[in-house]
């Protein structure tokens, strides 16, 4: 939401002056906007979409060990490894090629913020 707004004051201060000749506008980049090949695109978050824990409980309906069928799984699916709470249980005969998550690696993340 924080977002949003930075970029509608941006967008008001743009039309309150705009009846001036020579505008001298801040640039966009931080305002909400931010610049990716040459194109202004809207920030829309900052951050990650859904807490750690969440994402977490995805689970998958493949049954046990047997997690291949790539376009059935909903873990690789999403680009996401399974987990404890699976049917497949993400163990050593899962067929997921997607390392498993652990909190170690959400840490150094959390520094950025």
């Amino acid at each position: 939401m924080r977002l949003h707004i930075y970029r509608a004051n941006y967008q008001s201060y743009v039309w309150k002056n705009s009846l001036l000749a020579n505008q001298e506008l801040p640039d966009p980049d931080g305002n909400g906007w931010n610049t990716e090949d040459g194109t202004l695109q809207p920030t829309l978050m900052t951050k990650s979409p859904a807490p750690v824990g969440l994402v977490e409980l995805l689970t998958c309906r493949c049954k046990v060990s047997v997690c291949q069928r790539g376009h059935m799984c909903a873990c690789k699916c999403n680009d996401m490894p399974c987990t404890d709470a699976c049917n497949s249980m993400g163990g050593e005969q899962c067929k997921n090629p997607n390392k498993a998550i652990t909190a170690s690696d959400f840490d150094d993340d959390d520094d950025d913020d």
